[in-house]
């Protein structure tokens, strides 16, 4: 039967459509409690934004304190611990991140910012860059240094997940599209979906393409994310960085333009020179889902029915965040 949760005796039967960084945590969270868990994925695992995203965990500006980006805050401390129990192949750094101030007013916003005692970013001076970062030369409006922000590799990370999943008993069905839910046979059903399944979701997301590099250094350059408005960088393993991201409304397909990654190159040796003696390995492109507002984490649409859809840019920064109100939601 679907609905009745709040009186369900025995074990509670969950569907969940979707088989992103989303789905997959919210998969495990639930089977953790004890949930019989069915996850169905159309593609393959992570083959939708999940796997075409950098992995970035970077805190909202602290001159945000909506209920969202507190909400994310919050969720980024989370995955230390997460890290924990899914283990290091997941590549989680707590690296720290040179946000460079592309100007005086945006100077003006983050004296403010942090002039706030709870605030635990801190205002570099161009004098000072080198005490993080020796790779960017040219910052005359400062930059700020925000301690917190980290990054995951976003396959491994995935992977991780779908193993701990199965260990718990959770079904998983790649290369199974679900277009209507009336069929399904669960207590609860959990909607994970991105661009791509109009027939499961009415909040008329919006496809946002966004395009990144991977290249490869002769030897170590950085050691923190380095971001200067919409292009930030991001250090991996054997030398090798990440560059991203263009943001592409409605394109015109999923693939990625080799004039919009060559801009976002030369922006990106343009903030960080020493990029210019990497060697390029790939480019890539993944859709994002934006949805309009309100900016819910998570809705449920009725009885047996909860939405976790349209992230956007924050999908990986908010997935602990969003996996705990699930559960809370399914479980109360």
């Amino acid at each position: 039967m679907r609905g009745g949760f709040a009186f369900y005796i025995g074990v509670m039967k969950i569907t969940i459509i979707g088989g992103g960084i989303m789905g997959l945590m919210a998969a495990w969270r639930l089977a953790q409690a004890e949930a019989e868990v069915t996850l169905y994925e159309a593609h393959t695992i992570g083959s939708g934004a999940s796997g075409a995203s950098l992995g970035g965990l970077v805190p909202y500006p602290w001159h945000k304190q909506h209920d969202l980006a507190n909400a994310q805050r919050h969720s980024l401390t989370l995955w230390s611990e997460i890290s924990r129990d899914l283990g290091d192949t997941i590549g989680y750094a707590q690296g720290g991140r040179l946000q460079i101030l592309p100007s005086a007013e945006a100077r003006i916003t983050a004296e403010q910012d942090t002039a706030d005692s709870k605030n635990p970013q801190q205002l570099v001076e161009e004098k000072d860059l080198f005490r993080y970062c020796n790779a960017v030369k040219n910052a005359p409006h400062g930059a700020v240094w925000c301690p917190t922000t980290a990054w995951v590799d976003p396959t491994r990370t995935l992977q991780a997940l779908t193993d701990a999943c199965r260990y718990l008993g959770v079904k998983i069905h790649e290369h199974h599209p679900v277009t209507t839910t009336d069929d399904i046979t669960a207590d609860q059903i959990i909607l994970t979906t991105g661009i791509g399944t109009p027939a499961l979701d009415d909040t008329k997301l919006v496809p946002v393409l966004g395009e990144a590099i991977q290249a490869r250094l002769p030897k170590q350059l950085l050691n923190c994310m380095v971001r200067q408005q919409e292009i930030y960088v991001i250090p991996k393993p054997d030398n090798r960085i990440h560059i991203g991201s263009t943001s592409v409304k409605n394109p015109a397909h999923p693939l990625p333009d080799a004039a919009r990654c060559m801009a976002l190159w030369a922006r990106g040796c343009a903030l960080i020179p020493g990029l210019k003696e990497a060697e390029i390995e790939y480019i890539w492109a993944g859709v994002r889902p934006l949805k309009p507002p309100p900016n819910q984490l998570i809705e449920r649409l009725d009885s047996c029915t909860i939405r976790a859809t349209g992230h956007y840019k924050i999908g990986f920064c908010v997935a602990p965040m969003v996996a705990e109100k699930i559960v809370h939601a399914v479980f109360g």
